[in-house]
């Protein structure tokens, strides 16, 4: 599954309701904190793609396990483009409102995406 570009959703379809908390990133709220994270990965990774391998929904909760994937190409983290690729596996749970994203957690593997990406934690990261 190709991950679309933001920009080429109509506004009347985008699906993040106005108080969107992503609690990868709390300091991006909202449908515009939503965009800035996804403008933030896409310019690091233009070719960023997502396998969906599962997914379960219960209540307003919908869990997801999916590879994700991507060349680095840009800046990341503060590191110029090394032209290596990574593929990773993530959990993504999201909690639904009035069939609207409202909320985002995840369990991913950093340290899996930054060793295949040649790239190292400075001594004092905190994990």
């Amino acid at each position: 599954m190709r991950l679309p570009r933001l920009a080429l959703i109509p506004r009347s379809r985008r699906r993040t309701v106005c108080d969107f908390l992503n609690h990868e990133a709390p300091e991006n709220r909202g449908p515009e904190g939503f965009k800035a994270t996804a403008r933030w990965l896409r310019t690091a990774f233009p070719d960023l793609h997502a396998v969906v391998h599962e997914t379960v929904a219960e209540g307003d909760l919908v869990v997801g396990r999916i590879t994700l994937s991507g060349t680095h190409q840009s800046d990341y983290m503060g590191v110029p483009a090394t032209g290596r690729s990574f593929s990773v596996q993530h959990m993504h749970m999201y909690r639904v409102a009035d069939g609207k994203l409202a909320e985002h957690w995840a369990c991913r593997d950093d340290l899996g995406q930054l060793a295949q990406l040649g790239l190292t934690l400075p001594a004092s990261a905190q994990l």
